[in-house]
């Protein structure tokens, strides 16, 4: 199978001669300092690509794409030139009115805009205008030559953070959380506006280079290592509905489309909702109490495609030969489809190049089935 055949049948839950391997997506990429160790191990030179500024993992390498046999390759919205320039200082406030910070290697929040603001004064916000068609100049054509070649899958790298952390940085997470049941008004108010700046976002994005993708991303943190951060009645009722939402602008311009969901943690218990709504893949699935790969696949794999799993935090700090146990028990568990193999998040600058490479080259060379 190629590249792109094996990844887009792993989607449509197919069998594959081997796990799909996946880099640089939504919550799977490598960090700048990962990046350097890693082409340096490789011995490539050549330039990266500069995909934004104002994050620590802000930068990709075609060559190391290609080293890594990644499956495929993504198409980024540009970043608007004064935004990167804002957000190359030690202090920016980005298009939503958050302000960031720099702390070492990493940006942090440090501003939270309405933090103390009515459902009236949410009305009445600044709220940004998303559609300066600048972001998408170049788009079509650098997705039509590359669906034109044949040889990667087309994803759509998400052009936006999801609504609900947009509403936690806007509010604060501990004043949104406690929105969420005291004043579900609030909540609304700030979904409907989000919502409604993110499709129109989207629709932006897609009209420029849609009908040239196998997969479009998005993104929203609904979990952590423990469980759902929000009760599954709360997310049915105040966020399933924008996600369906979302789901169906992307889905109305482009039918033929796949749409990934990044939801770090153990979301197990929403999954059916997820799918509900319209999500072919999920992502990160991280290995956490809940998140077991034999019992997602035995529970959801008919309907949906499990994307990464390959723990950032034990088995990448490990040695090699246990990286390779480890990708063999993770093969196993996912079975011969429905697996797109990928970290479960962005790999850090502390772990070894050595351990990602061989991580790649364990995946290439298992097989699936008997």
């Amino acid at each position: 199978m190629t590249p792109r055949e094996r990844y887009l049948a792993a989607v449509d839950r197919e069998p594959t001669d081997r796990p799909p391997l996946d880099l640089m997506g939504t919550a799977c990429g490598l960090t700048d300092g990962a990046l350097r160790k890693l082409k340096s191990l490789l011995g490539i030179t050549s330039a990266d690509r500069l995909f934004r500024q104002g994050a620590n993992v802000k930068a990709m390498n075609e060559d190391v794409l290609g080293a890594l046999g990644v499956g495929a390759r993504r198409v980024w919205l540009r970043q608007l030139p004064e935004e990167s320039a804002a957000a190359q200082g030690e202090r920016f406030t980005d298009r939503w009115g958050i302000g960031h910070a720099r702390r070492g290697a990493h940006v942090q929040q440090v501003d939270w805009p309405l933090a103390n603001a009515t459902a009236a004064e949410i009305e009445q916000y600044a709220w940004p205008d998303l559609t300066d068609p600048r972001q998408v100049e170049g788009l079509r054509n650098e997705a039509r030559q590359l669906r034109e070649a044949g040889e990667y899958a087309v994803v759509g790298r998400s052009p936006t953070a999801g609504f609900f952390e947009i509403g936690c940085a806007l509010r604060g997470m501990q004043q949104y959380m406690m929105d969420l049941v005291e004043q579900p008004a609030v909540v609304e108010a700030l979904s409907e506006h989000i919502v409604q700046k993110q499709m129109e976002l989207y629709g932006l994005y897609l009209d420029a280079c849609g009908e040239y993708l196998d997969v479009m991303e998005t993104g929203d943190d609904y979990g952590s290592a423990m469980g759902l951060l929000i009760s599954p009645a709360c997310f049915r009722r105040l966020l399933k509905p924008y996600r369906a939402r979302l789901n169906a602008l992307i889905k109305s311009k482009v039918p033929h489309v796949k749409i990934f969901l990044h939801s770090c943690g153990n979301v197990r218990r929403i999954i059916p909702d997820l799918i509900e709504t319209g999500v072919d893949i999920l992502n990160p699935v991280q290995p956490v109490p809940g998140m077991e790969p034999r019992e997602l696949v035995r529970e959801f794999g008919r309907d949906i495609c499990f994307h990464g799993g390959v723990d950032t935090i034990g088995l990448l700090r490990q040695p090699v030969q246990q990286v390779g146990e480890g990708v063999a028990e993770l093969r196993d568990a996912f079975g011969g489809g429905a697996w797109i193999a990928a970290p479960a998040n962005h790999v850090q600058d502390d772990i070894p190049p050595e351990n990602i490479r061989a991580l790649y080259e364990f995946i290439a060379d298992t097989r699936c089935g008997p």
